[in-house]
């Protein structure tokens, strides 16, 4: 998956979900031809054979809805992810815009400071700061950043757990 491309995550998610939709109508389809087949499976010369192989046919119906809820399941376990991963590489653009830009502002105060070679201790007190301001702002940003690569972590864990129940 290319940087930022999230989407193909979600098509992954989507073909699956795909899958299931054609795992339940197969389903349904051998449901209902066995249903209409085993009318005549009734032959009195079978011995009940062939009852006995409709019922077998019809409790194999059930593993592809098993099958359909698995391909459900795998929709979902690449969705979440995919959406998580989007949320982090647009919020982690947005963050990159935001500073860079609180960066170039800051540079011009710096330049024009440079320029004016002033000695007013005012305009080199309120640089400092706002140099301070933003390092104090990356601070936050990694704490937060840490703190929701646990909260990620935690519920990757957690559909681990349900998906082993």
């Amino acid at each position: 998956m290319v940087l930022g491309d999230w989407g193909a995550g979600y098509r992954i998610a989507d073909a699956w979900t795909e899958v299931a939709h054609s795992l339940r109508a197969i389903g349904a389809d051998l449901d209902g031809g066995l249903t209409l087949l085993s009318a005549h499976w009734t032959a009195a010369d079978g011995g009940g054979a062939a009852a006995a192989f409709a019922r077998f046919a019809h409790d194999r119906t059930g593993v592809v809805t098993v099958f359909a809820e698995l391909a459900d399941a795998v929709s979902e376990a690449v969705k979440v992810p995919s959406l998580y991963y989007e949320g982090v590489i647009t919020n982690a653009f947005w963050v990159i815009e935001y500073y860079g830009v609180r960066f170039k502002a800051v540079a011009k105060k710096i330049s024009k400071a440079f320029k004016d070679l002033t000695v007013n201790p005012k305009t080199w007190i309120d640089l400092g700061e706002e140099l301070w301001g933003i390092v104090e702002d990356y601070i936050e940003f990694i704490k937060t950043t840490f703190e929701a690569l646990k909260t990620c972590v935690e519920l990757i864990v957690q559909m681990g757990e349900l998906a082993s129940r």
